[in-house]
């Protein structure tokens, strides 16, 4: 009857994507401006109040085996601070943070190198991996497919030694622009030059102002399956209860026109740029 109530152990909190964003690796990209909600600062280590940025990737350079990919950023807007997600020889997620003097100390965590490494194979042979940073105020933290790689060559932990540091854009260049499918560095009022273009697929770009624990990536990287689905962001979900800390989240529904919804609620939608193109291959 109309009185049934659902129970909460049923109701999907799944979601099945419908397109991702394809880059050319020239000049294709997503500028997301440079609003408070994707281009966060405040932090407060002992609140919970941080930083988490999180988003499936696919490089047309992975070959599956640990030889080779290509290099570009899938976010970013790191210019003498800001920050940034990609790959370069390895995957890199870096981060300017307030030194307490008006300047910017530079965080950087980096991955395995090509050649993977005994106890660092986390990368999918199908070429999707999701790639996520959290910095609580003190702490950087790299995730990739759900997990923190350790290992000989892998350095995804930073300590700052100091709680509540803020993030830091650089004065004079505080209005660089975050970008999606490449690195908005040099994204200026009046100048639209980027760097290090993303080549490949981009899906479910999101931002948190909170440092997602283990637990909560770990549920958001194992959720996906072969048929493009993965978890709901917008909903508490088993070990993922942060719906409510979501300030941007882009999941390339639109399939078509120059708009990229948030679809957080935030109201910061995107602008596609230089023809940046929709395919139908999903995470997976």
């Amino acid at each position: 009857g109309s009185n049934l109530v659902t129970p909460v152990d049923f109701i999907d909190h799944s979601y099945k994507s419908k397109y991702s964003w394809d880059f050319d690796g020239t000049d294709d990209h997503i500028n997301l401006g440079r609003g408070s909600n994707v281009k966060l600062t405040t932090t407060d280590t002992s609140e919970g109040i941080g930083f988490t940025a999180a988003c499936w990737v696919k490089d047309d350079a992975w070959d599956g085996s640990g030889s080779g990919y290509g290099s570009g950023f899938a976010i970013g807007c790191l210019a003498s601070g800001g920050w940034r997600i990609g790959f370069g020889d390895r995957h890199v997620m870096q981060m300017g943070v307030d030194n307490g003097s008006g300047s910017n100390t530079y965080l950087q965590t980096v991955g395995p190198y090509k050649t993977l490494h005994e106890g660092e194979e986390s990368y999918r042979a199908n070429g999707w991996i999701h790639l996520c940073m959290t910095f609580d105020g003190r702490i950087l933290k790299t995730y990739v497919n759900g997990r923190v790689e350790t290992g000989t060559y892998s350095t995804n932990v930073v300590d700052t030694g100091e709680d509540d540091r803020s993030l830091f854009y650089a004065t004079g260049q505080a209005n660089v622009e975050l970008l999606i499918g490449a690195d908005g560095s040099d994204y200026l009022s009046g100048t639209t030059t980027i760097e290090i273009p993303w080549t490949g697929l981009v899906d479910d770009v999101a931002i948190w102002n909170k440092a997602l624990p283990l637990d909560a990536v770990s549920a958001i990287y194992e959720s996906v399956n072969t048929n493009g689905v993965v978890l709901d962001l917008t909903q508490d979900n088993g070990d993922y209860t942060y719906s409510g800390d979501l300030t941007a989240l882009y999941r390339a529904n639109e399939g078509s026109g120059t708009t990229a919804v948030d679809e957080s609620g935030s109201g910061n939608d995107g602008e596609l740029k230089n023809g940046t193109a929709y395919s139908s291959t999903l995470p997976s």
